[in-house]
């Protein structure tokens, strides 16, 4: 199966760079040790992985924990000098959970890819579609235990989140199984519930995680919790508006892949709500044309009816709403370099067209 060209960069991804930029060292040295303990294993599994780590997506997760340990180091409990060199005689923990971090997330879409049957991810086919189950659960396994690893490396505290974190990833991944095409589909808050597992949780824990190993006191850690959740709650529901009105060549994966897999994201769940038996007549019709040229007609037809609903329109004021709950959380920060960097990966996350 060939692949699709890369998705093609734009004036986000511009903004995104820039956002890392305090880190953007640390967040290569990161990519280069993905990278390398992905490749260290059987020729098989190399290869298997080799899509994900050579055409690495936002970094999103990594990232964060960089930034939140920069702010942890400018924070309360100290001068910034004396906060700076604890970040650097603490940058090797730092390093390996932010490589941990990013190994768990390439482990755990490597996993979805196999319930979602999805063939591509950033424009390349997925490890599932080009060698089949067998091999794509030993090769998220595989990453799975090199992420262990490195949590290991960066001490028990980092240990504790990661199993943590890999719990309420299983859990999210289960609940969503468990509401997909079900006959009454999840209300708002049972879908915000489900977001905050699979998402918004890892966010979370990306920024507690970075801020206490860079020494941020409790309530730094706190503020910075809630940032990561609720920025991590807005990113879910811009991939899910993504899904409806983002274009393919630039998000690099299936239009609307979620809905023809019976995934309620929150438009639809907004939707039925909203219209709940005009949206319903159009998501039966969906759900029983067989796949082929009668499929986009349906999609349409059931985009319309969710445009009419405002469902789009009110995906679109969560988003904004989480985003400007979140700015206030770093409220609590002092000024500086760190705060407003990941003030502005807030508003690009909340922003973006892929």
């Amino acid at each position: 199966m060939r692949g699709q060209p890369e998705p093609e960069r734009g004036p986000a991804d511009d903004l995104l760079a820039s956002a890392y930029g305090p880190v953007a060292a640390e967040l290569e040295t990161v990519t280069g040790r993905v990278a390398s303990l992905a490749a260290a294993g059987s020729p098989l599994l190399r290869e298997a992985t080799a899509s994900l780590v050579t055409h690495p997506g936002k970094r999103v997760r990594p990232a964060l924990l960089l930034l939140s340990s920069l702010a942890g180091a400018t924070s309360e409990g100290g001068p910034a000098p004396d906060r700076a060199r604890l970040v650097r005689r603490s940058r090797e923990k730092v390093l390996a959970a932010a490589t941990a971090f990013e190994l768990l997330h390439l482990a755990s879409l490597t996993h979805d890819d196999i319930l979602d049957a999805s063939p591509l991810r950033r424009g390349q086919p997925t490890t599932w579609a080009r060698w089949g189950t067998a091999v794509a659960l030993l090769a998220g396994d595989h990453l799975y235990g090199k992420a262990l690893a490195q949590a290991s490396l960066a001490g028990r505290r980092t240990c504790r989140a990661f199993c943590g974190l890999v719990e309420l990833l299983v859990e999210g991944q289960a609940r969503e199984l468990e509401v997909s095409g079900a006959e009454r589909p999840p209300g708002r808050r049972a879908y915000m519930s489900l977001a905050t597992a699979k998402t918004a949780a890892f966010f979370a824990e990306s920024c507690a995680l970075g801020a206490t190993l860079g020494g941020a006191g409790s309530g730094t850690t706190r503020a910075l919790r809630r940032f990561g959740r609720l920025i991590g709650q807005a990113y879910q529901l811009a991939d899910d508006l993504l899904d409806w009105q983002g274009r393919p060549d630039r998000t690099g994966k299936p239009h609307l892949g979620d809905v023809r897999n019976g995934r309620y994201a929150f438009p639809v769940v907004a939707g039925l709500a909203r219209r709940p038996t005009r949206v319903a007549r159009a998501l039966a019709r969906v759900s029983a044309t067989r796949p082929g040229s009668g499929v986009p007609a349906r999609l349409e037809d059931l985009r319309l009816e969710l445009e009419a609903a405002g469902a789009f329109e009110e995906t679109a004021r969560q988003v904004r709403e989480r985003t400007r709950l979140a700015l206030a959380c770093l409220e609590l920060l002092p000024p500086g370099v760190p705060r407003d960097n990941l003030d502005l990966l807030a508003l690009v996350l909340a922003g973006r067209t892929a």
